[in-house]
């Protein structure tokens, strides 16, 4: 029996990779996925995460919608504002795919005062001249074996461990992951460090070892150690 783990980028490999098995017929299907601080969606950078954690850990919203532009394509430099804007996809697309990316389903202390599933920015139309971004980017924006938020189906998901950081502009992509999973019927564990930040389990050992770095690793260790190997030499407290 074999799994999927990936942090960051590799989490969103892994959890297009699961995704693609699931939909194969008459290919094993792996036994879990492990999903650290994941990028899962292009479709909303103004998400309350993006916002709130700009500049704290892993660069700012430029640097990452800079970074998810190469991984879309390679495209070019001048398309950060159209994302950060929300201006990348077409009305119809925003409106077929917005509950996937709902601010209201994060927990409340995220939810900006007097947010609605319709009047983020997502839903705003596109009146101006973006057609050649949009007809480079939609396609993949919604492609969940790109972005794996935007799957349709995720029911018959192996089971899958999420963690998140709450000083992590990726916080919330891995938190309405879970949501959904849950909502498909799936076994999520999702755990999410209030003192944490983008890329805390590199701090688990040597002289940048921290607190929440060594309690993110055990954490991992534990559920891989009870649902993969079926062993109980952890408990952790979540």
């Amino acid at each position: 029996m074999f799994s999927f783990a990936g942090d960051s980028a590799g989490g969103n490999l892994a959890a297009a990779v699961v995704l693609r098995l699931k939909a194969m017929k008459h290919i094993p299907k792996p036994k879990l996925q492990v999903l650290i601080y994941p990028a899962l969606q292009a479709f909303d950078l103004t998400l309350p995460a993006y916002v709130d954690n700009s500049g704290l850990t892993i660069g700012n919203k430029e640097i990452l919608a800079y970074v998810l532009l190469q991984y879309l394509g390679g495209h070019a430099e001048s398309y950060v504002p159209m994302l950060l804007n929300n201006e990348h996809l077409t009305g119809d697309v925003r409106q077929q795919y917005q509950s996937f990316v709902n601010v209201t389903e994060l927990p409340e202390r995220y939810i900006p005062v007097n947010a609605s599933s319709s009047d983020s920015n997502v839903s705003r139309s596109l009146d101006y001249e973006h057609d050649d971004i949009v007809e480079k980017l939609e396609s993949k924006v919604i492609d969940p074996y790109c972005m794996p938020l935007m799957a349709t189906d995720l029911s018959n998901v192996p089971d899958t461990y999420i963690m998140t950081a709450e000083y992590d502009m990726l916080r919330d992509d891995g938190i309405l992951y879970a949501q959904r999973l849950k909502k498909a019927g799936g076994n999520v564990t999702h755990v999410n460090y209030l003192d944490g930040f983008h890329g805390i389990m590199a701090f688990f050992d040597g002289f940048m070892k921290i607190d929440v770095g060594v309690k993110s690793m055990n954490h991992m260790i534990a559920y891989l150690q009870s649902n993969l190997f079926g062993t109980t030499n952890a408990s952790p407290n979540w």
